[in-house]
């Protein structure tokens, strides 16, 4: 999940979960779980999130 989140463009990582359903709220917990786990943080995810919000 650490690499899907930091990794992958934040356009694509949105995209995917309107592909498979995932509320945008349930995104953003994914991802905020997987940031306090790891340490690393995505600012341009960050950014489409909020845009989500």
């Amino acid at each position: 999940m650490a690499t899907f989140f930091g990794e992958v463009s934040p356009v694509l990582v949105v995209a995917f979960a309107r592909a498979h359903g995932i509320a945008p709220a349930a995104l953003t917990r994914s991802y905020e779980t997987v940031k306090v786990l790891t340490g690393e943080r995505n600012r341009h995810l960050e950014a489409e999130l909020s845009k989500l919000a």
